[in-house]
């Protein structure tokens, strides 16, 4: 069962790079975002890639930190954005 679920979220992991790639590679004109949007997937892999492989709570808790950091900078971009758009 404990290697069933290894395997799943490292297979989750690569998901998550998956979409890393696809929103820098879709993002078009806001790059910032798809950047942004793309360090946050990576660091959700390896908070998944981590939490699989034992990695000690710390670095896992870490990761997951950057993720809400990243994605709390896309929410002030995309804030912005609108802000220049009205």
């Amino acid at each position: 069962m404990v290697g069933e679920v290894k395997v799943a979220l490292q297979w989750a992991a690569v998901v998550c790079l998956l979409f890393a790639v696809s929103w820098v590679v879709r993002s078009g004109k806001d790059r910032v975002r798809g950047i942004l949007m793309g360090v946050a997937f990576t660091f959700m892999a390896g908070v998944m890639w981590g939490y699989g492989s034992g990695w000690p709570d710390g670095a896992v808790f870490g990761m997951l930190g950057l993720v809400f950091v990243c994605l709390v900078g896309d929410f002030l971009v995309r804030a912005a954005r609108k802000g220049v758009e009205s």
